[in-house]
């Protein structure tokens, strides 16, 4: 802290306060998009602009996650002086996964990750990715419960009578559905 207040900050988030982003193990896209960002560079100096520069484009065209950026700060704050010093960080991550990089496009967006070396591994990763029905549960729930929330407050609700029905299943009741 300066005596002037803050200087040199730096908050990078995976996504926008309305939107959700997933952590775990194995990482996150945004973990692994933000680590192949700052290991990209092999030599000088990695600045946190290049960081950032590098997540803008990865997630441009990405809807569903956005991630946000706020900062003051001159563009010459260093994440790292020397990109070799991850050098380590390089070659604990060869070790780990032999794999070859190459892109992977999810939702629009194109991101950096290690590919596995056998059937069985390239299985596990897409499973992975695949929504499970805790996840798509807490999200539904999620979803309703805010837009019930809006709806609630909304400014038309003197005019129009609001009624919110929950059922246990995905039945559709005394209504025809087309597709």
């Amino acid at each position: 802290m300066h005596s002037k207040g803050l200087t040199n900050l730096i908050q990078i988030a995976s996504c926008l306060d309305s939107q959700e982003s997933l952590t775990g193990d194995p990482l996150s896209f945004f973990t692994e998009t933000f680590r192949a960002a700052a290991l990209r560079k092999e030599t000088g100096i990695v600045y946190y602009s290049d960081i950032v520069e590098f997540l803008r484009d990865e997630y441009l065209h990405n809807s569903n996650q956005t991630p946000h950026f706020i900062s003051q700060w001159t563009g010459r704050e260093q994440f790292v002086d020397d990109a070799q010093r991850l050098d380590s960080l390089r070659r604990k991550l060869h070790e780990e996964e032999p794999a070859v990089l190459e892109p992977l496009t999810t939702t629009g967006t194109t991101m950096t990750r290690a590919l596995a070396t056998s059937p069985l591994e390239v299985l596990r990763a897409a499973e992975s990715l695949v929504i499970t029905p805790d996840r798509l549960a807490s999200f539904v729930d999620k979803l309703f419960d805010t837009l019930s929330e809006r709806l609630a407050h909304h400014p038309f609700d003197d005019t129009f009578e609001l009624q919110i029905a929950e059922h246990a299943d995905f039945t559709v009741h005394g209504a025809t559905v087309y597709y």
